[in-house]
């Protein structure tokens, strides 16, 4: 898929719980990855926890719900 966007921006997101429930990180994760989507160079990037990460430099941490930079 990398190889098949070049210059272009692709920042994924996702929520720890649907956009419905009112204490969910959706909307906040949306913006972010909107903001990322307009400022970051061209590549591959994650947009959770109010951060914006390398697709390759991060990884789920599933005992504390958070993404985390390697």
């Amino acid at each position: 898929m990398l190889h098949t966007i070049p210059n272009k921006t692709l920042v994924l997101t996702g929520a720890l719980s649907p956009a419905l429930f009112r204490n969910s990180d959706a909307m906040f994760n949306i913006g972010a990855a909107l903001t990322a989507a307009q400022i970051k160079d061209a590549g591959v990037y994650i947009a959770m926890n109010g951060v914006i990460f390398d697709y390759d430099k991060v990884r789920k941490d599933v005992e504390n719900n958070r993404f985390v930079a390697l």
